[in-house]
């Protein structure tokens, strides 16, 4: 997902092997330098700038607000890794125009959000 559009994150699929590129749902906001990590049967969009909701979640085949945490919101230059078959870890960033040394465990099937253990220092991408 991504794009210079400024109204519409537009998504695309590739089928590996395939070669090509096909549709996939748009995400529900538009946003900017967010992460994203598939797991299991999710597909997780995480931060990023001009989105009012923190998280999006792929399932199920639409895209739904995934756990709310204020510190997700306009979390940019981060990372976001999928664990076991239902959980993102979300990690450092920047955050209020400051690297952050937070983490963050998003569990995709009850929808909850917790803030995990504190990195070592400060981390971005």
């Amino acid at each position: 997902c991504g794009g210079d559009d400024v109204s519409i994150t537009a998504c695309f699929m590739n089928k590996i092997g395939s070669g090509n590129w096909d549709s996939f749902p748009n995400l529900n906001e538009h946003r900017e330098r967010f992460a994203m990590a598939s797991i299991g049967k999710y597909v997780t969009v995480v931060g990023g700038f001009k989105a009012s909701a923190e998280v999006e979640v792929y399932t199920e085949g639409q895209w739904r607000d995934g756990p709310h945490l204020q510190d997700l919101q306009g979390l940019i230059h981060h990372e976001a890794v999928g664990l076991g078959e239902s959980n993102v870890i979300v990690i450092g960033g920047f955050h209020d125009h400051a690297p952050s040394d937070k983490t963050f465990i998003l569990d995709l099937e009850k929808n909850e959000a917790i803030e995990g253990p504190q990195l070592n220092k400060q981390r971005f991408s």
